[in-house]
């Protein structure tokens, strides 16, 4: 008989017995689920302060920040029909200049009408988002 057979007969047998269930094949093959990363300790009077001085840019309408979140930073803006990388890309700049910033950090820049119209759907209003520690785009 070869390995898998004897592990299936193995767990069908004790499948049988009385006692808490056994894992199934599949889920011993599986990897263990990776730890949750943890929420890194952001003074918030820094981020306050980069919240006001964010929305002091002519482009901004209001900043929200909540590390929680996937997407810890949003920028409400007005729509003018162009996609906002390069807004997002100077607020990651911005944030890392305040040492905001960690592996995780992400800012989403979003047409704020469309958010206050839409129940809060962030993605929906999306207009383009920056993994800060990467550069790598965030879609939608």
């Amino acid at each position: 008989m070869n390995r898998t057979a004897i592990l299936l007969s193995s767990l069908l047998a004790l499948g049988a017995c009385d006692g808490p269930p056994e894992a199934s094949v599949e889920a011993a093959k599986s990897p263990a689920p990776a730890p949750a990363a943890a929420t890194p300790d952001v003074d918030p009077a820094s981020t306050e302060k980069a919240v006001q001085e964010l929305e002091g840019w002519e482009a901004i309408i209001e900043v929200m920040h909540d590390e929680s979140l996937a997407v810890q930073w949003t920028v409400g803006v007005r729509d003018d029909g162009s996609k906002r990388y390069g807004l997002a890309e100077s607020v990651c700049m911005e944030l890392g200049d305040r040492g905001l910033v960690h592996d995780r950090t992400s800012v989403r820049v979003v047409d704020r009408e469309e958010v206050m119209s839409n129940g809060g759907d962030f993605r929906a209003a999306s207009l383009g988002g920056i993994r800060c520690a990467s550069s790598e785009r965030i879609d939608p």
